[in-house]
């Protein structure tokens, strides 16, 4: 993240998993501008997007073709590759078990590369 701070890589409106930001602070702007918008009496047309499963979409080849665009040191780009890659999924319903497949987008919840994984994509 420093790094990507440090070279302007994210926009400034992006608050998510980014020091002293958070989904609150984009609230509190957002409800300013759009208290600002009607205080002039103007209009206001509003977008909302559901994220919610962002971290299933990233898409693992997208990832690593945007860390090496942004010219983040080769090792950490081999780390990052090697912690998505050889990952496998299965169902399991009612005892019945799928067959293995390999796993080609989307981010291991909970783990310390998840927030990093998903500002990037």
């Amino acid at each position: 993240m420093t790094y990507l701070d440090n070279h302007s890589i994210l926009v400034d409106c992006q608050h998510g998993f980014r020091r002293k930001q958070s989904c609150e602070t984009q609230l509190l702007i957002t409800s300013h501008d759009l208290a600002e918008i009607l205080n002039n009496h103007s209009q206001a047309d509003v977008a909302a997007l559901d994220f919610s499963k962002a971290f299933d979409k990233v898409q693992h080849h997208r990832l690593l073709l945007k860390l090496k665009y942004y010219n983040l040191d080769s090792h950490v780009i081999g780390w990052v590759e090697s912690f998505l890659s050889s990952r496998t999924e299965r169902v399991v319903v009612d005892g019945f078990t799928s067959q293995e497949a390999p796993v080609l987008s989307g981010v291991p919840q909970g783990t310390v590369l998840g927030p990093f994984c998903s500002s990037c994509s």
